[in-house]
């Protein structure tokens, strides 16, 4: 089922990642959020005042949208940043017990990073791809930064994190 879901991902992205122009400054501009992802409507779902500060230091802007039972976060991120981490790390710190699921290859042929967070009756599955704009991805924040911060990949990049509860 992921890699069925998981082609429209790679045309409303890419879509928006090209999209992405700088401005005057130099700077990159924001293209907006992705409408759809799975071939499906996104609410966008609002903001705590404590993701607003945590956002306020942010490299580009994060979103979190509903899709049925799933949650997906979305990061548009204009630069290189220590900030941006995996996932699992904003679970651990939440007290949930990580277990590691095997890479996911969706059918683009991109790796996604894959692990399970268990906290009291809370079970969710949990996965995430790092995307650039010349179809390159990362199943890890760590590769990601060193090629970015070497050069090897330029900005914007799109940062999904797909959350689903696990039956």
């Amino acid at each position: 089922m992921f890699a069925s879901l998981m082609a429209p991902i790679s045309s409303t992205i890419s879509s928006a990642i090209s999209s992405s122009a700088n401005d005057a400054n130099g700077a990159l501009e924001f293209p907006g959020w992705p409408r759809n992802v799975f071939g499906i409507e996104l609410k966008q779902l609002p903001t705590s005042a404590k993701d607003e500060e945590f956002l306020k230091a942010f490299p580009g802007k994060v979103a979190r949208f509903g899709s049925g039972k799933a949650v997906v976060i979305i990061r548009w991120i204009s630069h290189e940043s220590r900030q941006v981490h995996p996932a699992s790390d904003c679970y651990r710190g939440m007290g949930y017990e990580i277990t590691w699921l095997p890479v996911l290859i969706d059918t683009e042929g991109r790796r996604w990073h894959h692990f399970q967070a268990q906290k009291g009756n809370d079970d969710l599955e949990i996965k995430e791809l790092i995307y650039d704009t010349k179809n390159r991805s990362w199943s890890d924040v760590s590769s990601w930064y060193w090629d970015a911060s070497t050069g090897k990949t330029k900005a914007p990049w799109w940062d999904l994190t797909i959350i689903e509860p696990r039956a």
